[in-house]
């Protein structure tokens, strides 16, 4: 059959997966997602002292595992209905967290540090 029998956006156009055009596209920008993130870590990875690299280089495989599972994954990633409300005294302004210039008290303090952000 020509390509005018299977319309505009044919599968001989967008290969013989038989999904939509719409879903081949969000399989490709995960797929380019994944190699333009491989490709960075990659650029990180030579920047290493030799010492570090093969430590470095499992954390950053456990990483790309995670962001394959992230970006592969469907439905929603956060379900907002089983995040609980923090307790009134959980947030410490900046301007009253104790100042030390003790460097063991200071990797004490950022071992509890957390940064959350959620976009939404």
């Amino acid at each position: 059959p020509s390509i005018m029998d299977r319309g505009k956006f044919g599968s001989r156009l967008f290969g013989q997966s038989g999904r939509s055009p719409s879903m081949e596209f969000k399989e490709l920008t995960k797929k380019d997602a994944q190699i333009s993130l491989a490709m960075e870590l990659d650029k990180l990875m030579m920047t290493m002292p030799e010492g570090q690299k093969q430590v470095v280089e499992q954390d950053f495989d456990g990483f790309k595992r995670l962001f394959g599972k992230f970006i592969n994954s469907t439905g929603p990633s956060v379900h907002w209905d089983k995040i609980e409300k923090l307790p009134e005294d959980a947030i410490h302004p900046y301007a009253n967290l104790p100042h030390t210039d003790d460097k063991e008290s200071i990797r004490q303090m950022l071992d509890k540090l957390v940064v959350i952000k959620l976009n939404g």
